[in-house]
């Protein structure tokens, strides 16, 4: 078996090349002359990652010290001009906690042997950080969490590859809360692919719970969003910042609300988080849940008092819920004393577009509620007239045999006590 490391002889030939990186990547190369090979894989060098072997004929040939010795070259040069892409010092990274993964050590003699510029080295070491955090590679995080300790049994074994690690990491310090290029954090990582393991161990080690990327998300935002109930639960337990929002205003549980997750809606709640606060467009927890159809988080809001009477745009969520015939949902919100004759932008109330559209069950509730039979829009309309108009004979029926005094539910009794002294 011949190899590349003895001088090369530029009238051997081979049929094709097959040739595979650290990271897996492989190419085959179509030539049958060696330089023109080495041309060939420093050119992909330049911009991907290491090689390691070079295959022919289904057997290794060569394990490339040769080529690495003189592409090498190349490729830090590139790295020195401030000209190698952010994917290069990624793959680097990726290859490194991925190998550790699997026990083999090859890629730390590499290292060891052809990286050393040390900026260049802290900079894959805090990549490799993340990704370990991003892919749940717990024993890796502990390492890197742990290389001052005494006790050396837990990731790799007393070997020289072992003090090499050791020794890069050592010199290269790891900042738990160091970001990439979008503001992430190892954390955020983790929280974000429902690594709990990775999450407690971050936590545990003090990393920043509150800390946002780029985008405004934050931990207790992506689990929330993402229906990971342990995480939330442990975020809660370890005292975040409940009262955190993204760029755009989105909080934990309007987020979780979105997702239709309840039991995290009611974590939450059980937080004290504010349940009334509306995002960028002005969207509050409740109006997405009734927005949805969401019945059950509707009555969790509802429970936890909500506000059921604000206004957004000349619009109440029970105008919304009549709008769309969400009969549950108008049944709990006049349940919850909500006030049954504000009007939107066009002066309809949430009996009229139920009057309108013909839900006579919505009608009846609201009648029951006690809502105005006689309020008129802008165009002069009541609730009967709309509901005539549209040949709805049922909601007309209904509207004739109920007998209104004008009084919301919560008037009703003969206390006289209102929403406000409850």
């Amino acid at each position: 078996m011949d190899s590349l490391n003895n001088p090369p002889n530029d009238e051997k030939k081979v049929k094709s090349c097959h040739v595979t990186s650290l990271v897996g990547t492989t190419w085959i190369f179509s030539t049958t002359d060696i330089n023109e090979l080495k041309t060939l894989i420093a050119r992909e060098l330049d911009t991907i990652s290491i090689l390691i072997t070079c295959i022919q004929n289904d057997s290794i040939i060569t394990d490339l010290d040769e080529i690495i010795d003189t592409t090498s070259t190349i490729n830090l040069n590139c790295i020195h001009n401030g000209n190698l892409c952010e994917h290069s010092l990624e793959s680097i990274a990726n290859a490194l906690i991925h190998h550790l993964s699997i026990d083999d050590y090859r890629i730390i003699y590499w290292l060891e042997k052809n990286i050393t510029e040390n900026l260049i080295i802290k900079k894959i070491v805090q990549l490799s950080w993340l990704q370990s955090a991003q892919n749940g590679y717990n024993n890796i995080l502990y390492y890197f969490l742990k290389i001052d300790r005494e006790d050396e049994d837990n990731i790799i074994e007393k070997e020289q590859s072992y003090h090499i690690l050791k020794n890069i990491l050592q010199n290269n310090k790891i900042d738990i809360n160091c970001t990439n290029e979008m503001k992430r954090t190892a954390l955020l990582f983790s929280t974000v692919n429902g690594h709990y393991t990775s999450v407690q161990l971050l936590i545990q080690a003090h990393a920043d719970m509150n800390l946002s990327d780029a985008c405004g998300n934050f931990p207790l935002l992506e689990a929330s969003c993402r229906g990971y109930d342990a995480i939330v639960e442990y975020l809660l337990i370890q005292k975040v910042d409940i009262h955190l929002c993204s760029r755009y205003g989105f909080t934990p549980i309007i987020e979780a609300v979105n997702e239709n997750h309840f039991h995290i809606c009611s974590l939450l709640i059980d937080a004290r988080v504010d349940i009334n606060k509306s995002n960028k467009w002005k969207n509050t927890p409740l109006r997405l849940a009734i927005e949805n159809n969401f019945i059950s988080i509707t009555k969790l809001l509802l429970h936890s008092l909500a506000d059921t009477n604000r206004i957004y745009d000349n619009d109440t969520v029970l105008i919304q819920a009549s709008k769309n015939g969400y009969y549950e949902i108008v049944k709990a919100l006049c349940e919850a004393r909500t006030y049954t004759d504000i009007q939107d932008a066009e002066g309809h109330t949430a009996l009229m577009w139920g009057a309108k559209k013909g839900f006579h069950e919505i009608v009846t509730i609201l009648c029951e509620a006690r809502a105005h039979v006689d309020v008129r829009d802008a165009k002069g309309y009541t609730a009967l007239m709309w509901g005539t108009e549209n040949g709805h004979e049922t909601v007309v029926q209904i509207l004739k045999e109920k007998n209104h005094t004008g009084l919301p539910m919560w008037k009703r009794k003969s206390t006289g006590s209102t929403r406000d002294d409850m």
